[in-house]
C-alpha cells in the first residue's frame, strides 16, 4: 500500500496559500522557517496556512502594496511567530509593534536569505513618482507594487 501524502507534501518548496480573494505566497526555507509574500485579506485564513505549512518563523514578509487583499491578513501572519524583517513600498500602515522592522525596498534592493537570493525589481523610486493608471484596476497603488526576482537553490521564479 502507497502511504498517501497530505498538502503540501513533506518536502515542498512553494506554495499558494487559500486566502480566499487576494495573494499570499509562500517559501521554505526549511526547518519551520519561510518566506511570505502578502498575506491575503483574512488573518485566519493565513494564519492556518502558514500552521500547516509548519511555518514558525517568517525570516521576511513581502507587502506589495496596499490594498486589503494583500495586507489584512497581516496580523495573522504574524500570530505566535518570530517575524525578520517585512518588506513594502512605503505605503502600507503597519501595527505599532510592526513598524520597527519594516523596510522599504526598491529597485535594486537586494538580500540573501539562506540559500535563496531576492532581487527588487520595481519600483524604480520612491512613490512620489506619478505612474499613468489603466482603466479598472491599473490604481496608481498597483502601479507602485513590488516585484521581486527569487532564486532559491539556483531557480528562479
Amino acid at each position: 500500500m502507497t502511504p498517501r501524502l497530505g498538502f503540501p507534501g513533506s518536502k515542498w518548496q512553494v506554495v499558494q496559500c487559500d486566502v480566499g480573494q487576494g495573494d499570499a505566497l509562500a517559501i521554505s526555507l526549511g526547518n519551520g522557517s519561510g518566506l511570505l509574500f502578502d498575506t491575503g485579506p483574512e488573518p485566519t485564513l493565513i494564519d492556518r496556512c502558514l500552521r500547516i505549512l509548519k511555518i514558525d518563523k517568517l525570516l521576511l514578509i513581502v507587502i506589495s502594496h496596499n490594498h486589503a487583499d494583500h495586507t489584512y491578513g497581516l496580523m495573522g501572519a504574524t500570530r505566535n511567530r518570530f517575524v525578520g524583517e517585512i518588506w513594502s513600498n512605503g505605503n502600507v500602515e503597519f501595527p505599532e509593534d510592526l513598524k520597527s522592522i519594516n523596510r522599504v525596498v526598491k529597485q535594486g534592493d537586494t538580500a540573501q536569505i539562506g540559500g535563496t537570493l531576492l532581487e527588487v525589481l520595481w519600483p524604480k523610486s520612491d512613490l512620489s513618482v506619478s505612474y499613468s493608471t489603466l482603466p479598472g484596476d491599473g490604481s496608481s497603488e498597483n502601479n507602485h507594487s513590488l516585484v521581486i526576482k527569487v532564486f532559491i537553490m539556483g531557480f528562479r521564479s
